[in-house]
């Protein structure tokens, strides 16, 4: 589950994310990101997928996470549901966030900004 702000208005969300570890330096991690979200406020919601690849950096429970990637989005802001995909969005996908995630807990914690939420929180649970 994530809360983000996307422009004028603050939106809800949820969505999921493929992460697998390329390369593992002393302390920090290189990996390879595709997801999925939905978002929504009043009405107007997105489909949205995420492509990047995000170096993390911190060796126990505090992690400087960034992203580099594209993001493909799709809009409907009326009530009858329908997604424009043919209208769909891509814009570049740039995060700089900060990650709590204890070494081999599941659950996770990101707070941050970026070039598509422009500032987000995150709720996460690994598997």
């Amino acid at each position: 589950m994530g809360y983000g702000y996307h422009g004028p208005d603050f939106s809800y969300g949820f969505g999921l994310t493929y992460e697998r570890q390329l390369v593992k330096f002393n302390n920090s991690y290189l990996f390879a990101q595709a997801g999925w979200s939905y978002w929504f406020l009043w009405g107007a919601s997105a489909n949205s997928y995420q492509l990047d690849v995000a170096y993390i950096l911190g060796s126990r429970n505090s992690h400087l996470e960034l992203d580099l990637g594209i993001d493909y989005a799709c809009y409907t802001d009326d009530y009858d549901g329908v997604f424009d995909f043919s209208g769909g969005k891509v814009k570049l996908l740039a995060n700089v966030a900060y990650r709590y995630q204890k070494p081999g807990k599941r659950t996770l914690f990101r707070i941050g900004v970026g070039t598509v939420a422009l500032a987000f929180v995150s709720f996460g649970i690994s598997f």
